[in-house]
């Protein structure tokens, strides 16, 4: 992702120790501008590989969707890493507004009927490709993921289910937050005296969060959750 003087590069250039990002230098008021430059970014990438004019091969089509998003892969994956594990009330308001957004930009790309096609033409002709057995399975998740995210659905029934997966986002991430908030008191007194913290700990293990990405693997690619890392 093109730098500019209102993003961060510490989001998208991780240069610290083995690799990693150098977490103390992204703030959190740094992620919102990152996740809208990462989403134009790849919704432009997307619109490249479905609007190549060569036809389609596993190389400029499968290759180049796996290669896609990578920015917003690393801005999706240090968000979700400090929503979860130092939010605050700025993280949870940018996540409230994230989350429906990602949902609706991967039913986008799952229901884009021009990379569906070249998705779909490789699929009909694999066993003549010369693939090996992995990439034949990629190509296989690659197909199946655009199916179940209703690459073949009529156009109103596409846009029913990415109405709902965008309403879904939103409820996943609302009900997550309304949990930790009614779990940060992690310790109380009940009518009776006794401490009642085993029987708060028990009713969080009887409920595990969603993934912090949920809103993306709601409906992505396969390419996308293995690496949350195109829809599966």
């Amino acid at each position: 992702m093109t730098s500019s003087p209102a993003l961060n590069p510490a989001i998208t250039n991780w240069n610290g120790p083995d690799g990693l990002p150098r977490f103390e230098a992204v703030s959190d008021n740094d992620f919102a501008a990152s996740f809208e430059a990462a989403l134009a970014e790849h919704e432009t990438e997307i619109d490249v590989i479905a609007n190549n004019s060569a036809a389609p091969t596993f190389e400029n089509t499968i290759v180049a969707l796996e290669i896609a998003g990578d920015s917003l892969s690393r801005v999706s994956s240090l968000f979700w890493n400090r929503a979860g594990a130092h939010t605050n009330d700025a993280i949870q308001a940018l996540e409230r507004d994230i989350s429906p957004k990602m949902s609706r930009h991967y039913s986008k790309i799952g229901m884009n009927a021009a990379l569906f096609q070249r998705i779909d033409q490789l699929w009909e002709k694999r066993e003549a490709l010369g693939l090996d057995l992995e990439q034949t399975r990629v190509l296989e998740r690659h197909w199946k993921g655009f199916v179940k995210s209703g690459a073949k659905l009529p156009k109103q029934e596409q846009e029913t289910l990415a109405g709902i997966n965008e309403k879904l986002a939103g409820l996943s991430t609302q009900f997550g937050q309304n949990v930790l908030a009614d779990e940060k008191d992690g310790r109380s007194v009940s009518p009776t005296g006794r401490n009642s913290t085993a029987c708060r700990i028990s009713s969080r293990t009887r409920w595990r969060r969603p993934p912090a990405n949920a809103a993306r693997t709601a409906n992505m690619p396969s390419r996308c959750r293995a690496r949350s890392s195109s829809p599966s």
